[in-house]
């Protein structure tokens, strides 16, 4: 499938756009085909016999074009096939819609699996992982009932499987889904009807609300052969910014987790990049090829882009490439950046600088910082992510957050980690506090977004049925309660802590008075 300048993004959605440049950059991807959004829009709105007449039979294609290339076989437990099952929106909406992993597992390819790669424990992860998130995106199973039965069973995989299967076997008996353990085809057809019925689940309408996005578009699916971050130690997945997101820096910044998929990114464990360094150190290879495809991407998008990868057992496959969520600081600092580097003109430079407000503007050159004195209680810190100031009244739940925000208070949304199901909280408050998460997290990529102060990976202790948080610190902090966060540094202090205007960088001041002239829009 091929389609032209912007009219990739349009039929095949960013994700599938990006796809398409990589594999035309020559880089490595992982073989996979796209159910195109009209396809997708086509049966949200004509219903399952759409489906069984156009969209299954190109399911059917696409996969046998997989097994062509791999030299695997869907449903085959002796060269097994997996599959991730991917939406792709032609806006971007980070975490908002459905993903499936290593679609087309059940008992018998899973023991294909473990044979193969003489990996036992690998087989028991990929198949735990798929019924999580299969059980959660298609069959709509509460995600605090996994965590039940993980948190009673035996120590290993084996038996947390079992569990999830007599969980799942129990709520199909006698619907639709009957069979969906067993079945590779069943769980591909259901996982690729939930994902297109992502594009209208109630974050995604929030989120497009939020962001006034076309409710008439529609999300095209990615299905991909699986690269397996959870092989061992010497695989992972990340995410790596050609730039730092928060800042514009140029340097490589992200986060890696090893031996695990990209989809246990977001629970806070992942190790941080840092300039220079390499994320899986016995493998200066994958890590060299990572740095050259980012610089890469880079300077085909013209744009700080932000992209997932996967190693598996020592090889690099990239995922997905996009332009970055970036703060304002970030943008201008990079939109001056590329002009010294070439990589835009001035006139390109100022035509996107167009693209600020003359509020955000003014109130970058200004510049803040915090007046810190023998008074001030620093209790907590983490990793600023979204370089502004903000002081509230915590509070711990979203819904909270939105209602008392609404009703004109300022508050600071306090989690363990942000999820898409707290857009609303997020959206309203003046900044947000996790405990875990990095430069990656959901609420790091939302609040810079939204240009919101943010500070995550702090560890502090967070109680929600007594709403309150123990700082590293020491000190305890209830709902109710003034603190300020600094997105900048990452500190969080206990308070009120007063911001002054510092100015701003002043090789970026010249080179916005020098854009000005150039778009003679602004004076």
């Amino acid at each position: 499938m091929s389609s032209e300048g912007g009219n990739q993004v349009k039929v095949w959605g960013g994700k599938g756009a990006g796809l398409y440049t990589m594999l035309q950059l020559g880089l490595p991807v992982p073989h996979f085909f796209i159910i195109p959004t009209f396809a997708c829009h086509d049966y949200l709105n004509k219903g399952v016999s759409f489906f069984h007449e156009v969209v299954r039979p190109q399911v059917e294609r696409g996969i046998q074009d997989i097994e062509r290339r791999t030299g695997k076989g869907y449903g085959d437990p002796r060269a097994p096939l997996l599959v991730s099952v991917r939406s792709a929106a032609p806006v971007s909406m980070p975490g908002m819609m459905d993903t499936v992993l290593s679609v087309g597992i059940n008992d018998q390819v899973r023991e294909g699996l473990a044979a193969i790669t003489g990996c036992p424990a690998f087989a028991w992860d990929c198949h735990r992982l798929f019924l999580e998130m299969m059980g959660e995106t298609v069959l709509k199973i509460e995600k605090q009932e996994f965590e039940q039965i993980r948190g009673r069973s035996q120590p290993g995989w084996d038996k947390i499987v079992r569990g999830y299967q007599e969980l799942i076997a129990e709520r199909v008996r006698g619907t639709s889904f009957d069979g969906i353990l067993e079945d590779p085809y069943k769980q591909l057809f259901c996982c690729v009807k939930a994902v297109c019925q992502s594009w209208r689940n109630e974050r995604a309408l929030r989120y497009r609300r939020i962001y006034k996005i076309p409710e008439d578009l529609s999300t095209a699916v990615v299905i991909q052969a699986m690269a397996f971050g959870n092989r061992g130690q010497n695989s992972g997945a990340g995410v790596v910014f050609t730039r730092n997101p928060a800042s514009g820096e140029r340097e490589l910044v992200g986060e890696f987790l090893p031996a695990c998929q990209g989809a246990e990114l977001v629970g806070g464990a992942a190790i941080a990049m840092k300039p220079g360094w390499c994320p899986v150190e016995e493998l200066p290879e994958a890590c060299k090829e990572l740095r050259s495809a980012c610089a890469m991407l880079e300077g085909h998008f013209k744009q700080i882009q932000d992209v997932e990868f996967t190693i598996e057992e020592g090889r690099l496959y990239l995922l997905q490439t996009r332009d970055a969520k970036l703060t304002p600081l970030a943008n201008l600092r990079f939109l001056a950046d590329a002009v010294t580097e070439g990589l835009l003109s001035q006139r390109e430079a100022a035509h996107r600088l167009q693209q600020l407000s003359e509020a955000t503007l003014e109130h970058l050159l200004a510049g803040e910082m915090l007046e810190e004195g023998p008074e001030t209680q620093v209790i907590a810190q983490g990793q600023g992510v979204a370089p502004k100031v903000a002081t509230g009244k915590v509070v711990f739940s979203p819904k909270e957050a939105y209602d008392l925000a609404s009703g004109g208070e300022d508050v600071i949304l306090v989690r363990c980690t942000t999820s898409p199901n707290d857009i609303l909280g997020i959206e309203k408050a003046l900044g947000v506090l996790t405990s875990g998460g990095g430069i990656t997290s959901h609420a790091a990529i939302i609040c810079r977004e939204l240009s919101k102060a943010c500070v995550v990976g702090t560890a502090i202790d967070i109680d929600y049925q007594r709403e309150q948080f123990i700082a590293p610190a020491g000190v305890r902090v209830r709902k109710g309660d003034l603190i300020t966060v600094d997105g900048s540094t990452g500190k969080v202090f206990k308070g009120r802590v007063v911001a002054r205007q510092t100015g701003i960088d002043p090789r970026l001041r010249e080179w916005v008075l020098a854009c000005r002239k150039v778009d003679g829009h602004r004076t």
